[in-house]
């Protein structure tokens, strides 16, 4: 698992900590999702700006811990501040910043308000 936390240096007073790095795909632990909600996606496919709800982490158990000590667990509200063509996503959580690369992105599934919902 990779991580690495530093400033962003614009003078808010963010810090920075990025997860991910690596196309490879993890052994990931597949979890069973009701259809409760009403839209349904991954991280990777939301857009600047939208608040998203996460419903689910597909992925190890160790990288569940870790996203949870970060903030990052099912059921908590977040904010994406950054997207990039690779899918790599920057979203606020819990008053901070954290980077998630394409992969890890891809195996966080969100739920969004009705006002946020993609537009296909």
């Amino acid at each position: 698992m990779k991580h690495k936390q530093r400033s962003r240096g614009d003078g808010k007073g963010w810090k920075l900590t990025f997860v991910g790095g690596s196309d490879l795909e993890p052994k990931r632990e597949k979890i069973n999702i009701s259809n409760n909600f009403k839209a349904v996606s991954l991280l990777s496919e939301a857009q600047v700006g939208q608040r998203v709800k996460a419903i689910a982490i597909e992925d190890t158990k160790e990288m569940r811990r870790f996203l949870a000590s970060q903030g990052l667990k099912p059921g908590i509200e977040l904010q994406v501040e950054s997207l990039t063509k690779s899918g790599s996503v920057t979203v606020i959580v819990g008053g901070r910043l954290l980077g998630l690369g394409a992969v890890i992105a891809r195996n966080i599934i969100v739920t969004f308000s009705d006002e946020d919902k993609p537009q296909h």
